[in-house]
């Protein structure tokens, strides 16, 4: 059974949106509701050289949208290249501990300078490919901020 205050609630409802005036809360909401950025969508009633600058500018989304995937899927590849390398830098470490030649312990030494200049230049480039999603993140909000008039 329904409550009165929920018939209320509706006939209330049903009398503003005939009355014209106020739109229903769906509608307001854009279609985009759970996206971080709208998508360009252009309109059909161009035509020419307008038709070109939309397809310019929704191509322009679409590649900033694709470089930032890439750096996401380049930095996941990162941080497993670097689990791989430190457990082998764990693996010759263990090994060279107790190592009694002379000729075992330069190998240690050697595979580990050699692991330790890989974790380096790993490093420098997962923060080289954290500053391009940076870049790309603010990219894609400036263009949101501007309705992609502009991309």
């Amino acid at each position: 059974m329904i409550g009165r205050s929920s018939l209320l609630a509706f006939l209330i409802s049903v009398v503003f949106l005939s009355s014209g005036n106020v739109t229903p809360v769906a509608a307001r909401q854009p279609a985009t509701v759970n996206r971080a950025v709208a998508e360009y969508q252009p309109d059909d009633k161009r035509n020419g050289i307008e038709k070109i600058l939309d397809w310019g500018l929704a191509k322009v989304i679409r590649w900033n949208d694709d470089l930032h995937r890439n750096e996401v899927q380049r930095l996941k590849q990162f941080d497993q290249e670097f689990k791989e390398l430190l457990k082998f830098r764990n693996k010759i470490d263990r090994k060279c501990l107790y190592a009694t030649t002379v000729d075992d312990r330069s190998v240690c030494v050697e595979k580990g300078i050699s692991v330790n200049s890989k974790i380096q230049d790993l490093r420098s480039r997962r923060f080289k490919s954290v500053k391009s999603i940076d870049r790309y993140e603010k990219m894609i909000a400036w263009c949101a901020s501007y309705k992609n008039w502009f991309c």
